[in-house]
């Protein structure tokens, strides 16, 4: 009973954090660890209530199984893009006191698994936060080879649906990129955020 009650008053700071600062990844992944011990304590009470204590690990072992498929399926990098974009865009439900920019650098760096969210949202984006989105997404672009799909040996569905995704926009929004010469330096995250900062960080 103490230990749900401390679950509780988790699940509600986490609820609380969410709502004045968005999702992130870890809060996603707590939010899951909080659900699987909720799930193991009720089975762990009603095994005790019919005196079946020994049989509660099986059950436990698929509540865990059941999370983390959920979790999966709910694509963790996918939900967190759509989830702190849409904030940005529907503000209405969020307390008046709550952080509303989103941290554009965080989002871009969740992998291809969010790119698909951020590109069906760019447009519906406040004038700053779009410009410094698609300037995030320029540099993406910029360091891909839209144009030919990955060999099949190393095919990817995230990474498929983020090409198709940042190849519809290329032509329609933004310029053709010129590459630096040091490639590799472009890359690298340290460039990005430098970048990022230049631009979009007052």
């Amino acid at each position: 009973v103490l230990t749900g009650v401390v679950l509780v008053s988790a699940a509600y700071r986490l609820d609380l954090l969410q709502r004045a600062y968005g999702w992130s990844e870890q809060r996603l992944y707590a939010l899951a660890a909080i659900v699987f011990l909720a799930l193991a304590l009720a089975v762990i009470g009603g095994a005790i209530v019919a005196g079946r204590i020994r049989q509660a690990l099986q059950p436990i072992v698929m509540a865990g199984l059941v999370v983390a498929v959920a979790v999966n399926a709910a694509a963790p990098s996918a939900f967190v893009a759509r989830a702190n974009l849409d904030r940005v865009i529907h503000p209405g439900d969020l307390p008046a006191d709550a952080e509303t920019r989103p941290d554009l650098l965080y989002l871009i760096r969740l992998g291809d698994g969010a790119v698909p969210d951020i590109v069906d949202r760019v447009l519906s984006l406040p004038e700053r936060e779009r410009f410094c989105l698609e300037t995030l997404l320029r540099w993406r672009i910029g360091w891909r080879d839209l144009d030919r799909a990955d060999p099949w040996q190393s095919w990817n569905v995230d990474r498929e649906r983020a090409r198709r995704a940042l190849l519809a926009i290329r032509d329609e929004l933004y310029a053709p990129l010129v590459r630096p010469r040091d490639d590799h330096a472009f890359r690298t995250e340290a460039r990005l955020e430098a970048q990022y900062r230049d631009v979009c960080v007052t």
